[in-house]
């Protein structure tokens, strides 16, 4: 695990599948992100940003108790035009992140690091949550990850 820090990260255009129901590690979140994954792989659809296999955003948005917002999303070109099957052309917003970065089996404690960083340091953060996986390095076994919140300007 690394250590926190704060990031300016672009805005993405992305495809996204929204999720809303019980958060993580609830099976119909699981079966989301399955789902995503093969209409992206039907759909011939991959990431236009090397450093990005994919991206988890749950925007600021209120939501019931015990219901996590989310959206599973594919950063994309400019030639990606339309809605496919039930993915929905959005963009995940860019500007300054508090992220911890570590494997994927670590991302309940990588958002609390990213907490615990950002109340430290007196930073307001927005609600929601960002997740970039990162491609898997040919040395690794397990999806890397940034994990962390928007800062609130």
């Amino acid at each position: 695990m690394a250590a926190p820090r704060v990031v300016d990260l672009p805005g993405y255009r992305v495809v996204k599948l929204r999720y809303a129901g019980p958060p993580p590690p609830a099976t119909p979140f699981l079966d989301h992100w399955q789902r995503f994954n093969v209409i992206t792989n039907r759909l011939r659809l991959a990431s236009r940003v090397p450093e990005v296999q994919a991206i988890g955003y749950a925007p600021p948005d209120l939501a019931p108790d015990g219901v996590l917002v989310y959206d599973a999303c594919l950063p994309v070109g400019e030639d990606v035009a339309g809605e496919h099957e039930d993915l929905e052309l959005g963009n995940v917003p860019g500007g300054r992140y508090v992220l911890c970065a570590g494997p994927i089996t670590e991302l309940p404690l990588l958002l609390e690091d990213a907490r615990r960083y950002a109340m430290s340091h007196g930073l307001a953060i927005e609600r929601g949550r960002i997740e970039i996986y990162r491609p898997i390095p040919p040395d690794a076994d397990l999806t890397p990850v940034d994990v962390g919140y928007r800062i609130h300007d």
